[in-house]
């Protein structure tokens, strides 16, 4: 998908945890141009659930050296970096966040437990309702955004459709009433989202 989208001329960004990735899927990288391409780092504390094997490692070390991007790859941590993943990384992650996000209050263990009301807007994708930071899965759905584990925001499948078609629609409709204030959305308890005045 990554190679047809590139092959098209369409920008790239990827958000990944490397889990279940192989070599032969690394390789498939090489020689492809990235937006942004961000890793999510395992920490010692094990907040992020990302198991640290042999395959793992030789991964992460290939996608150092593999991918490209304008900006170099970007880092995500919650915890204290392993030490293991910094002799791969060395000193490029920034400073980790102090808490795991609540995915839009659906786990309730983490996060800031925000309830905003009013008109929001996303830090991620601007003051702009383009709603572009969606999640493609394995089936062809597409969801709204990385917040949105109830998938309740499905915005279609794009098995069956055009991307450009998702964006019109009720669902991508109630979305757009929501960031102006008009209903509760997802935006509303997620910790990324901020009151858009």
């Amino acid at each position: 998908m990554v190679s047809r989208a590139s092959l098209r001329g369409l920008p790239i960004t990827v958000y990944t945890t490397l889990v279940g990735m192989k070599m032969r899927d690394v390789e498939l990288l090489q020689g492809l141009s990235f937006k942004d391409f961000c890793i999510h780092l395992p920490d010692k504390q094990g907040f992020a659930k990302i198991p640290i094997t042999d395959e793992y490692l030789a991964v992460l070390t290939a996608c150092f050296t593999t991918v490209q991007t304008s900006r170099g790859i970007a880092y995500s941590l919650f915890g204290e970096l392993d030490d293991r993943v910094k002799a791969i990384v060395g000193d490029k992650v920034g400073v980790p966040a102090n808490y795991m996000v609540s995915r839009s209050g659906l786990l309730s263990d983490y996060g800031l437990r925000v309830d905003k009301t009013g008109p929001v807007r996303c830090l991620c994708v601007g003051e702009s309702e383009v709603l572009d930071h969606n999640v493609l899965l394995p089936d062809g759905r597409v969801v709204v955004c990385c917040m949105d584990f109830g998938m309740k925001y499905v915005l279609g499948n794009l098995l069956k459709q055009e991307y450009e078609s998702l964006f019109v629609g009720k669902v991508a409709d109630d979305i757009r009433q929501g960031l102006r204030g008009k209903s509760q959305i997802l935006c509303h308890k997620c910790e990324y989202g901020v009151r858009n005045i």
